[in-house]
Order: C-alpha cells, then sequence, then structure tokens
C-alpha cells in the first residue's frame, strides 16, 4: 500500500477553558456542571443533536436513580430526568427511578439545558487529532462541513464513548480479554395498550423483566 504525507495549516477557531469531546449523556451534562462553575466550555458532538446513544440508538430507559426506594444519584441528571418528565418527554417509575423517554423531547431539552448554561456547541463536528506539548494536550481538530479546524482548551474531556480523545493522546488502554457485549437490537413501539401486559416494567430492583404466571 502506498502512503502519501500532507502537511496543511488548521485555523484555530476559538479558545475556551474546557472542550467536551462528545455530547451523550456525560458529555453534555459535564459541559453543563462546567459552565455553571464560570468556565467557558465548548462541546464537539459528531451528530446533529445531543444524547449519544440514548437518543441516536434508542437505548432505554434512563436506570436505576434509586436503590432500597432512596434517590443516589441526583445532581444535574436527576435535574434533566425531573425536568424531562415535567415537560411531558418521560416518564419516571417508582420506586426504582427509571426514566422511560421520547428520544426527540431528550435532544430538545438536552440542547436547550446546554444552551441555558452558556455553552458552544459544534454540531457534525467529528474529531479527528489532538495536538499535544510535552503530556499536556493543548488543542483538538474536528473536521466538519466547513473543513478542518482546532480548538484550544485548558481543559479537555473526553466522553467519546470509545475513548477516541485518550487513544489520539496516546494514554495507554486496558485491553480485556473478555469478548465485548454484542449489539443490541433497538426500537420503538406504539400504539399498543402497555397496561394489558403484566409487569413488563422497571419497577422491580434487579429485575428487567418479570411476567407472574
Amino acid at each position: 500500500m502506498s502512503t502519501v504525507s500532507i502537511t496543511k495549516t488548521i485555523p484555530v477557531a476559538a479558545s475556551y477553558d474546557v472542550v467536551v469531546c462528545g455530547g451523550g449523556p456525560s458529555g453534555f451534562i459535564g459541559a453543563i456542571a462546567a459552565a455553571r462553575k464560570g468556565a467557558k466550555v465548548a462541546l464537539i458532538e459528531r451528530y446533529g443533536f445531543l444524547g449519544g446513544m440514548a437518543t441516536a440508538g434508542l437505548v432505554a430507559p434512563i436506570s436505576e436513580f434509586c436503590y432500597n426506594g432512596e434517590l443516589v444519584v441526583g445532581g444535574i441528571p436527576w435535574e434533566f430526568a425531573r425536568r424531562l418528565e415535567s415537560e411531558g418527554g418521560a416518564s419516571i417509575e417508582y420506586p426504582l427511578g427509571s426514566v422511560c423517554f421520547d428520544p426527540e423531547n431528550y435532544k430538545l431539552l438536552a440542547q436547550q439545558m446546554l444552551l441555558e448554561a452558556g455553552v458552544t456547541p459544534y454540531y457534525h463536528a467529528y474529531l479527528s487529532d489532538c495536538v499535544m506539548e510535552e503530556a499536556s494536550i493543548t488543542h483538538v481538530v474536528f473536521e466538519s462541513k466547513g473543513g478542518t479546524a482546532a480548538l484550544a482548551g485548558r481543559y479537555f474531556l473526553d466522553c467519546t464513548g470509545d475513548g477516541d480523545l485518550s487513544c489520539l493522546a496516546s494514554v495507554p488502554m486496558q485491553v480485556f480479554p473478555a469478548p465485548s457485549q454484542p449489539a443490541s437490537l433497538c426500537f420503538c413501539l406504539g400504539g399498543i395498550d402497555a397496561t394489558a401486559i403484566p409487569n413488563i416494567r422497571h419497577e422491580k430492583q434487579g429485575v428487567n423483566y418479570h411476567i407472574e404466571s
């Protein structure tokens, strides 16, 4: 296989205190948290919406905010869940606090909270490289319809889901000996009477699917 060597100058689009790579649950919530503390924050997302596999892959519900009847996960994630429910985009099932949601409402509220916090989103932006000085990242490079660009930052959060930024920065990775979990088949189902199906809920601790005979 032949190779080519290309050198090009990449424009730095802006400089931030915190640059978050990935707009899934950890990404947009981490960006909101940093912005609420007064940081200037950017978020790079490869798709045109937030939510990661929750919205792009229909991975639901958001499981178990509660344990033994007590709320154990709070903060911005619980704020998001409660607000999503209040706006008609989710249903919180107790006592576990699992959240069934509409993916389109999820996308809308995630973006709304991100913008309310003052975060600058970069959508349709695919992380492709990073620039380092010694052992520290100084810039991340992304590709978009506008071409190649970079963002400077003081701190960088790798919320890509696959550790993309960590890999680009040559962070040592742990390889698990066991096979990875196979892909799940997710879908949306409507037009049925869910109450007619006994106990297919997320209401029993440690049990996801339970039918009493």
